[in-house]
């Protein structure tokens, strides 16, 4: 808290860094779309490529509820691969 009678001394330095903030440059922002768009298509891509693989590749059951609970594994194991390969691939490009 400034005493009274204190003068502040604002500086471009401070008035720049909070521009920054508000307002990214082109430069940020086209590496910040770059980065997303990379991570989403991986995401997307590598889900639809492993679900369809696991479930060409595994005979499900006849029975209903045996069926349901193996076409939820599939899912559920696409998922997490993609996620995990979605990780990977943001840390990677955010350096």
């Amino acid at each position: 808290i400034p005493q009274q009678g204190m003068n502040l001394k604002i500086t471009n330095a401070t008035i720049m860094n909070k521009i920054h903030l508000q307002y990214p440059t082109m430069n940020y922002s086209l590496s910040s779309l770059f980065h997303h768009s990379m991570a989403h298509a991986i995401l997307f891509g590598s889900y639809q490529t492993t679900k369809r693989m696991l479930l060409s590749n595994i005979t499900l059951p006849n029975n209903n509820n045996n069926y349901d609970i193996s076409h939820a594994a599939i899912i559920s194991t696409a998922g997490g691969i993609a996620g995990q390969l979605q990780h990977v691939t943001s840390h990677l490009s955010e350096q």
